[in-house]
C-alpha cells in the first residue's frame, strides 16, 4: 500500500505554502516515521507507505488547521495537488481539454498516484459523471477525499464552474466501492 513521491510532496507543499508559519509545528505533530519522510528530501519518482506518506500527515493537517477535521484537510490538499499539477507544466494541455478528456484519464492518473488502485468512469454526460473507485492503497477516507479534492479542482482548472462533488458511497464505509458523483455548469 503505496502512494508516490509526488503526491507525498505535494502535502509537505500545500503545508508550506498555505501555512508557512506553523510549518514546523506541523512537522513536530507527525508521528516518527512520517518525521523521517518529510525532513528529508522527498524523491517524486519512489513510493512512500501511504500511511506515513499521507494519512499521518493529513491528520496532522486536520489536527492543526481544520478544527480536527481530516476529511477538509484531506480535500482542500488534494485540491492543491491538482492546482500545482494542472497549472504547471501542463497548463496548456489542460486548458484545450474537456471535462470528459480529463476524468478519462483521471484513473491513469489516478493509478502512477496511488499502488494498488483501481479508477473507473462509470458515466459521463455534459454536466456530470461518475466514478467508481474499486481499488486504493488503504481503505482510509483521507485518501478518497484527497481523490475528491484533486478531481474537483481539475474540473475547475478546465474551465467549469459551480463544480459539486459527493461521495454517496465509499470503501471505508464498508461499500463494494468508492463513489465519486461530479456536476457542474
Amino acid at each position: 500500500m503505496h502512494i508516490k513521491g509526488i503526491a507525498v510532496k505535494t502535502i509537505k507543499d500545500f503545508v508550506e505554502k498555505q501555512y508557512p508559519l506553523d510549518y514546523k509545528n506541523w512537522i513536530k505533530a507527525l508521528p516518527e516515521d512520517s518525521k523521517k519522510i518529510f525532513l528529508s528530501p522527498i524523491d517524486v519518482s519512489k513510493w512512500y507507505t501511504v500511511q506515513y506518506g499521507a494519512i499521518e500527515p493529513t491528520k496532522a493537517i486536520g489536527k492543526l488547521f481544520f478544527d480536527g477535521n481530516t476529511n477538509k484537510a484531506a480535500y482542500e490538499s488534494g485540491r492543491f495537488s491538482a492546482q500545482t499539477a494542472l497549472t504547471g507544466i501542463y497548463k496548456v494541455f489542460v486548458m484545450i481539454a474537456s471535462p470528459a478528456f480529463i476524468i478519462e484519464r483521471a484513473s491513469r492518473i489516478m493509478s502512477s498516484y496511488y499502488e494498488p488502485s483501481s479508477i473507473l468512469v462509470k458515466e459521463k454526460k455534459e454536466k456530470h459523471c461518475i466514478v467508481h473507485i474499486q481499488k486504493l492503497p488503504d481503505k482510509n477516507p483521507i485518501i478518497e477525499m484527497r481523490i475528491a479534492g484533486w478531481i474537483s479542482k481539475a474540473f475547475e482548472v478546465t474551465g467549469c464552474k459551480e463544480v459539486k462533488v459527493e461521495t454517496p458511497k465509499s470503501l471505508s464505509k464498508g461499500d463494494e466501492y468508492t463513489e465519486i458523483f461530479i456536476r457542474w455548469n
